[in-house]
């Protein structure tokens, strides 16, 4: 059984991601099926919800770290795979980035740590630079879902959407890291 903090943080991530942060505690109270005070209850403020929605999101990439660690890279690609057909966590992703801050800027940072974990054993001349590069490209797609979409013709967070962004993803990214690991 889902807390009510739980709840209340799904729901938060739901309205930011579709309305921004602009959107009222009223609001989020009622898609989470208690009332305001009980938001200022748990959180103290607006500001404080956004704080936890935050770490919340940012214990996602947290995890992703871990399962890279524990189980590796496939275990933390199906993942972001999972968090990336729910829809609202990435939608959110995208605004937190689009609206900077520390949240953003912490996000970004635990993306390119876990990237760069991964590119370890092609013993790159820039790692962190790759990743750092490699990361703007992945997340310049969640903020720019809505143009791939009409783009394309296909939601970037869909079933058919996302393989074929994965696919296209890997043939450009063999083709530009390979030529960067020495010989």
């Amino acid at each position: 059984m889902r807390s009510t903090r739980a709840a209340i943080i799904d729901a938060a991530v739901a309205r930011f991601a579709q309305d921004g942060f602009a959107t009222s505690l009223r609001t989020i109270a009622a898609d989470a099926g208690v009332s305001a005070a009980l938001i200022v209850h748990h959180f103290g403020s607006k500001e404080g919800l956004r704080a936890a929605v935050d770490d919340n999101v940012l214990a996602i990439a947290d995890d992703k770290v871990r399962l890279l660690e524990e189980q590796g890279a496939g275990a933390a690609a199906a993942m972001i795979v999972t968090l990336l057909q729910d829809g609202h966590v990435p939608r959110y992703v995208a605004r937190v980035l689009v609206d900077g801050g520390d949240a953003g800027i912490r996000l970004f940072a635990s993306f390119v740590d876990v990237t760069e974990k991964s590119l370890l054993e092609l013993n790159l001349a820039e790692p962190r630079m790759t990743a750092a590069l490699l990361v703007t490209h992945s997340l310049g797609a969640l903020v720019m879902a809505e143009h791939v979409r009409a783009a394309t013709g296909d939601d970037l967070f869909s079933a058919t959407g996302l393989p074929r962004f994965a696919a296209a993803a890997v043939a450009i990214y063999q083709g530009a890291v390979a030529p960067l690991i020495p010989s």
